[in-house]
């Protein structure tokens, strides 16, 4: 088997396979937490302990202090990615994955003028993984990468943070290599040993009264300002450090590196954002129930075992054991629907091919039809026996690795 297909398409899985120290680093963020160290100022030895985490600032001949502006940047994101990760992995693990079809209709459906306040949530924390119906990509470092899923997570309490209201979700869309196959970067990647793939965090909030395009918006300004807060605190950061190892800050400047990665990612999580949103509105408006299952690409045997065992300490040591190799449950979703749906010109009109978009609905509910429920109104396909829409998008679709599709 290649390693294309040994790749999980799932994110929270594919960590562990894309780095071979992924688990020790999980292992080494779950023991500095359960230390629950505090923040310290800057150390002899270059050692820095930032939010409890000690880690080396190596220092060589000609650094500068933007150099180290830069170092910190990257470890402190590290690290608060890790924390993150094993705060969701270590956690219920609620993971749901869009098949390419479903997933391609929902991003055809506006989501822009859905009211905020009938947001809900199908958990507090989950992923989803979008089927890999987007357009956008980004090429860095020689590789071309898309946006294929994102973590939510729903803030309880306020803020400290201006634009980040209580109730915000926070939101880490997730990105997959595209170009080229992981086979061909497994071979040709010689330094590095890992292969991971860009994360890129928006936190999204709205009030009654506001709509989903107007929280989207927000968020992205919000965001900015605070990757442009993370600059000004690294170089502070930077020039302390270097003023007590002795390095050069000569011509010292932010060098703005949050802020760029933010722009950087900005139009993936532009387009990321709103199918986010409509897979939110399907799950907790359209999708039924749906059981979690491990995927075909788990250890067969330990599955096997797992359904067989007899007594819970037997159980709980296969689960584990799943767990530590990076493999859990997961919840496909797919669309019940035959994939017939397309409308006709009205007699005596002749109608371009196009994608007639899908939207959602608002329909009152309850006592006094005070709630708000939501529909959703699918998008088609107008003419397709005239040819291959004109607005849109064409998906190449074929069989996926865990059991769906993925275009």
């Amino acid at each position: 088997m290649s390693a294309e297909k040994m790749i999980s398409p799932i994110h929270p899985v594919r960590q562990f396979q894309l780095d071979p120290d992924f688990r020790r680093k999980c292992d080494y963020v779950r023991e500095k937490e359960k230390q629950q160290l505090a923040p310290t100022r800057f150390q002899s030895g270059a050692e820095v302990a930032v939010a409890g985490f000690d880690f080396k600032c190596p220092v060589t001949p000609g650094m500068t202090a933007n150099d180290l502006q830069a170092h910190l940047g990257k470890t402190m994101r590290a690290i608060d990615e890790m924390s993150q990760f094993v705060a969701f992995w270590d956690g219920p693990r609620q993971i749901f994955s869009f098949d390419s079809h479903l997933a391609g209709l929902l991003s055809e459906t506006e989501v822009g003028d859905v009211p905020w306040e009938v947001v809900r949530l199908p958990y507090e924390a989950f992923y989803v993984h979008f089927g890999c119906a987007l357009t956008e990509s980004l090429d860095f470092n020689g590789r071309k990468y898309k946006a294929d899923g994102a973590y939510v997570r729903l803030q309880k309490g306020p803020s400290v943070i201006e634009g980040f209201l209580s109730g915000a979700l926070h939101v880490i869309v997730t990105t997959k290599l595209v170009e080229p196959k992981y086979e061909e970067a497994c071979k040709a990647n010689t330094v590095w040993r890992s292969l991971k793939e860009p994360v890129y965090t928006v936190t999204i909030s709205g009030t009654d009264g506001e709509t989903v395009g107007s929280a989207l918006e927000r968020g992205r300004k919000a965001e900015l300002e605070l990757a442009k807060h993370h600059d000004d605190n690294l170089l502070k950061n930077a020039l302390q450090l270097a003023a007590e190892e002795g390095v050069s800050t000569f011509d010292a400047r932010n060098i703005h590196a949050e802020e760029q990665r933010f722009l950087r990612g900005e139009k993936l999580t532009t387009e990321a954002l709103p199918l986010l949103f409509n897979c939110i509105f399907y799950l907790t408006s359209v999708a039924g129930e749906v059981e979690p299952v491990f995927p075909p690409d788990s250890p067969k045997g330990l599955v096997e075992k797992l359904a067989k065992a007899n007594t819970p300490n037997r159980r709980s040591i296969l689960s584990d054991d799943l767990l530590r190799r990076g493999y859990t449950k997961i919840r496909f979703i797919s669309d019940p629907v035959p994939r017939t749906e397309t409308v006709g010109a009205s007699a005596g009109r002749s109608v371009r091919t196009h994608w007639r978009r899908g939207h959602w609905r608002r329909q009152p509910i309850g006592a006094g039809l005070a709630r708000v429920a939501l529909k959703w109104i699918r998008p088609c396909v107008v003419n397709a026996d005239k040819g291959e829409p004109i607005v849109g998008r064409v998906y190449d679709v074929r069989k996926d690795e865990v059991g769906g599709t993925s275009s």
